[in-house]
């Protein structure tokens, strides 16, 4: 079953794994790809290694124990994987993907605790030079001398203007504020970021149902889980006030659980074909129950089950236009239904 998404909590999970202070391993893993049941290379074996050192062992003897790590990653290591992430507040899917390489990088990382004050720079210091030899006119002023005057040690030089000290220094002007615009990527991101996590849920709920019905939802359980790891991403990207790579990372999410409504929900297509059925029974009821008052037949029950129709038919479409396909074919299918079980409902 899906891990249902805690966003704000795994972003507190491994803030709090990057601010421990944590001890070296003697190797470091490279991680070039995500990692999942069925994977070989040595990114597994590095990785079989770190979780022993860490206390997540494969095995006590044999093929992954310590010292004897492998290049597969079969069972054993994926429940490594999922104790590794149970202990790291990380979804326990025993898949090795961008978010549990976060986690990995602050394990590996060590955070060094000595802090530097940045050397500071004085400021310059003026001497307060005696009065120059002037003409009264140049005092208190000293416009067109050098050094300073006497009286307000304003400084003098070509082209400074004379001061009048018995006038009041003007205030300095007010600073200006420039409003700048709302970046438009971070409107989109935060927006598509709402909507992928609320489609998140359904998306489990539409997994757990075809479960239920027999159906096989490996594929669409792995994309879900794909989903999840690239909102989370666009979370982070959008917190560091990336949000061109956010809303990137968003779309992914999103395209991930389109795909997953093509294994389990149905894709746009069969929603479509779904309501267009809908709406053909829908008429067809209708007519056979116009025809049959007019023949002075017993429509009443026939008329409550079509308007129960129509109010699943409209439902079924307010769905289509929210972008969630599975509800609105499952919305069209009802409407069908009932379409048909009104004109059986006609009397005689």
């Amino acid at each position: 079953m899906l891990v249902g998404l805690a966003v704000f909590s795994l972003a507190v999970a491994v803030a709090q794994v990057s601010a421990q202070t944590t001890t070296a391993s003697t190797e470091r893993c490279d991680f070039t790809r995500d990692l999942e049941l069925g994977d070989e290379g040595e990114d597994v074996r590095c990785l079989q290694r770190h979780l022993n050192a860490k206390g997540f062992r494969i095995t006590e003897v044999g093929g992954g124990s310590s010292g004897n790590e492998t290049t597969q990653l079969r069972d054993l290591t994926k429940e490594a994987i999922v104790r590794w992430q149970i202990a790291n507040n990380l979804p326990s899917t025993g898949y090795f993907g961008s978010m549990s390489r976060r986690v990995y990088e602050a394990e590996i990382s060590p955070i060094s605790s000595n802090t530097t004050t940045p050397p500071t720079t004085p400021l310059p210091s003026f001497p307060i030079l005696p009065a120059p030899s002037a003409s009264p006119s140049l005092i208190p002023g000293c416009a067109g001398t050098t050094g300073y005057s006497g009286m307000t040690g304003v400084p003098c030089g070509p082209g400074v203007p004379a001061v009048n000290a018995s006038s009041p220094t003007p205030p300095p002007p007010a600073p200006t504020t420039v409003a700048s615009a709302p970046n438009q990527d971070e409107r989109k991101a935060r927006s598509l970021i709402k909507k992928v996590r609320a489609l998140l849920d359904d998306t489990e709920d539409d997994i757990e149902s075809a479960a239920d019905d027999g159906e096989n939802v490996a594929v669409a359980t792995r994309l879900a889980e794909k989903a999840e790891e690239k909102i989370i991403d666009s979370l982070y990207a959008f917190i560091d006030q990336d949000f061109t790579e956010a809303l990137i990372l968003a779309e992914r999410a999103n395209d991930y659980l389109d795909d997953v409504q093509e294994e389990v929900g149905g894709s746009q297509e069969d929603a479509d074909e779904a309501i267009n059925d809908a709406d053909d029974a829908i008429d067809e009821a209708k007519d056979a129950i116009d025809e049959a008052d007019d023949d002075r037949r017993d429509v009443d029950e026939a008329e409550d089950l079509l308007e129960e129709a129509e109010d699943k038919f409209d439902e079924a479409r307010e769905a289509f236009d929210d972008e969630d396909y599975s509800e609105a074919k499952d919305l069209a299918d009802e409407a069908k239904d009932l379409a048909d079980e009104a004109v059986d409902a006609i009397g005689n």
